[in-house]
């Protein structure tokens, strides 16, 4: 199986990015991938929070600053990685997990060049690479005169050009929708040769589906019900694993 890399991005606010970067790292660990989930929202990670993992060190900032040593290689890495079972039975597989950073201020620590190759040890070690990003896709370039200087936006840049799937996660609600449109184009513009699906998270209606479908033709890859979001990320997740396997 080739290893696939997936960029799991949405607009500004709280879409459900990192539930569904949990989520679907966990689903494709149970259909049997090797499956690494990264927090790389340089804004301050969540997934460590949510599946109650200590945060007092970032996994991935380690990472990155093993790279700078050159002292990464596989044992160094599984060092860094927790382990975390897909499942409640004695039995269940587990995925990796390299944490963020807690507080915000550390997003130096997350600079492009060392990502850029632990994403790609990843991708070599792994099956599938869920990479949870932040919200802001803005060029730093364009707001930092110092062509030298560490860009906040550079975790994410790095997870989208190296990703093969680009998943933007929306809430079913018109502030959500239209911040996503604004900000689609430099998702594309970042990851051109990626397929790029849409989850629609919290959904109550058909309107907001109905709206992507209708004025921006796309159409929804997942609506994850509100409060209960299991069943149809089960089902993207399964989808996500057949293209693994391609």
């Amino acid at each position: 199986m080739d290893s696939l890399l997936i960029a799991v991005w949405g607009p500004a606010g709280a879409p459900g990015r990192t539930t569904a970067a949990i989520g679907i790292a966990r689903e494709l660990a149970r259909a049997g991938c090797r499956t690494v989930l990264i927090d790389a929202d340089s804004y301050g990670g969540a997934v460590a929070s949510r599946l109650g993992l200590p945060d007092e060190a970032s996994g991935l900032a380690a990472a990155c600053r093993l790279v700078e040593r050159d002292g990464f290689d596989r044992a160094a890495l599984a060092a860094v990685t927790e382990r975390v079972p897909a499942g409640a039975e004695p039995d269940a597989p587990a995925f990796g997990v390299l944490t963020g950073i807690r507080d915000a201020v550390r997003w130096p620590e997350l600079a492009e060049r060392p990502l850029r190759s632990v994403l790609a040890a990843l991708a070599a070690w792994s099956d599938v690479v869920v990479v949870d990003c932040g919200f802001n896709l803005e060029a730093d370039e364009e707001i930092v005169s110092d062509l030298f200087a560490p860009r906040r936006n550079q975790a994410a840049h790095a997870a989208l050009r190296a990703a093969g799937t680009v998943v933007a996660v929306v809430a079913d609600d018109p502030v959500s929708v239209d911040r996503y449109l604004c900000a689609r184009h430099d998702a594309v513009e970042l990851a051109p040769g990626a397929r790029h699906l849409v989850i629609l998270n919290r959904v109550r209606s058909a309107a907001a589906a109905d709206a992507l479908e209708r004025f921006a033709g796309i159409r929804v890859a997942a609506h994850l019900a509100e409060g209960d979001p299991d069943a149809a990320l089960q089902a993207f997740s399964r989808e996500i694993a057949g293209i693994a396997a391609l």
